[in-house]
Order: structure tokens, then sequence, then C-alpha cells
């Protein structure tokens, strides 16, 4: 089906709402179809098209491409941490059984209550992955 040839600045404006829909979806995929659209509206520019069938398939052949080439990449570098966090601490203190949870330091905290009563004193060894390792307390 052949179609008017579309403006560069509606192709421009397409491609930039592609680009900012990614924020959303942080996917990486609309965004290099944006960048096709962003270049293809360059293009149009510079280049008289004879329909809009042909600049679309050049957008969305653009943005194939570039994504198919660089996506893994954007992801690996934008979407893994750098820094590890441990979510552990080494210490101890005094928790409560309450509400078959361990509360210490102001926070509940899964723990193996099991044989414990409510409001009975425990002693936290540490925390660990959102789990409190207790010991009853003498």
């Amino acid at each position: 089906m052949i179609i008017a040839p579309i403006e560069p600045q509606y192709l421009l404006a397409f491609g930039i709402a592609l680009i900012a829909a990614e924020i959303v979806t942080t996917s990486f995929v609309l965004f290099w179809f944006g960048i096709g659209f962003v270049l293809v509206s360059a293009l149009s520019a510079l280049y008289a098209f004879q329909n809009g069938s042909v600049q679309l398939a050049w957008a969305f052949g653009i943005g194939a491409a570039l994504m198919y080439l660089l996506r893994a990449r954007f992801v690996e570098r934008f979407m893994s941490s750098k820094e590890h966090h441990t979510d552990s601490f080494e210490g101890g203190g005094e928790g409560v059984v309450k509400e078959g949870r361990v509360f210490f330091r102001g926070t509940y905290w899964d723990a193996d209550v099991e044989g414990l009563e409510e409001g009975e004193k425990v002693f936290v060894e540490r925390l660990e992955h959102g789990r409190a390792i207790i010991q009853k307390k003498p």
C-alpha cells in the first residue's frame, strides 16, 4: 500500500515519543525504534521520499537492526548494579517475639519462632537476607 510521504517533523515527534515511552517500559526496545524514526526524520529532511511506506520501512528496519546489534550491551550496562549490597548484619542484640515474628531494632523480622511464646525475649545473632537468626535467651 502506498501512502503519502510523512513530514519529517511528524517522524521526529513519533521517534521522540517512543524514546520517552522507553522510560516507562525500561526494556530497551522502544528506544531503538525511536532512534530509527529520528534518523529517518533527518534523512527525510535531506532526501524526498516518494511514499510513506518506504519511510516507515526504513524506520522500523533501522530500529530493528540497532536493537539486534546493541540492545544486549545496553541492558547489561544500564540494568546491572556495579555495587554489591548485602542485606546482612553481624552483631546481635535483644529482640522480642511479636505477632509470629521477631521485633528487633524497630523492625519486624521473619525468624524461626516455633516453640517460642508471644512476648518472649530472644537473642538476635545476625540478620541475613531479611531473616533474623535467633537463639532463645536463657
